[in-house]
């Protein structure tokens, strides 16, 4: 009897503590489960423009040949005296010395800059959630970081992009994630909220304090 007794005390103890400390643990590794493949694609200083993005162009005293032209389905944008260009899989410098070469047909030495800006939501728990135009080469450290950061109830093991239909988690297992994850335009960043547990850890043991005492006091007395 006793050796029952004992069993079932160490079976509502372990239930109680995996309550507090096992939760997250288990949310942990569904993510990492569920994490999406690499597309093969790259990120930061080394991205390449996609259908989506926004150029913004500005040529030196030349106001009609300047402003922001979006890149097609196909992959091109229509820029005023060149018409359409194929921009996509470009970096933004080789673009940029295009455009040089092809301006430099109509003016004499052309003073051109470029920026590359990407439409990216950003959601959840972040400080200033809302949707940014990003510089082709952040990375979603820093576009979450733009967003004001992760507060304080936010779980950076808990982050998603979600594109069109596809959720895409993070490996929790790698933070180089953060400067590696491949982003385009229209992608929602979602970074997830910490369990209850985990932000209540004090009220969470006190519970399992409770139903231990409950156990020992009125479940193990009726064992017979």
């Amino acid at each position: 009897m006793a050796l029952m007794k004992g069993a079932i005390l160490m079976v509502f103890t372990a239930v109680a503590l995996s309550g507090v400390f096992g939760v997250d643990a288990l949310e942990a590794q569904v993510d990492t489960l569920t994490v999406g493949e690499s597309s093969g694609a790259v990120a930061g200083t080394d991205a390449r423009i996609q259908p989506g993005d926004q150029i913004r162009l500005q040529v030196w005293r030349e106001p009609d040949l300047s402003g922001d032209f979006t890149v097609d389905e196909q992959g091109e944008a229509i820029l005023p005296r060149i018409g359409r260009l194929e921009a996509a899989s470009m970096e933004a410098a080789a673009l940029q010395d295009s455009l040089y070469v092809a301006y430099g047909r109509y003016l004499r030495n052309p003073s051109i800059e470029i920026a590359v800006l990407r439409r990216i939501g950003v959601h959840g728990e972040v400080r200033n959630p809302s949707l940014y135009m990003v510089d082709l080469t952040m990375t979603l450290r820093e576009v979450i970081a733009m967003a004001g950061g992760i507060t304080d109830a936010g779980n950076p093991e808990r982050i998603a992009i979600i594109r069109g239909d596809e959720e895409i988690r993070l490996d929790t297992n790698g933070q180089e994630q953060f400067d590696t994850a491949e982003l385009r335009s229209g992608d929602q960043i979602v970074v997830g909220r910490r369990s209850w547990l985990a932000l209540n850890p004090l009220a969470a043991l006190s519970a399992s304090t409770a139903l231990i005492s409950f156990v020992v006091g009125v479940i193990l007395p009726l064992v017979r």
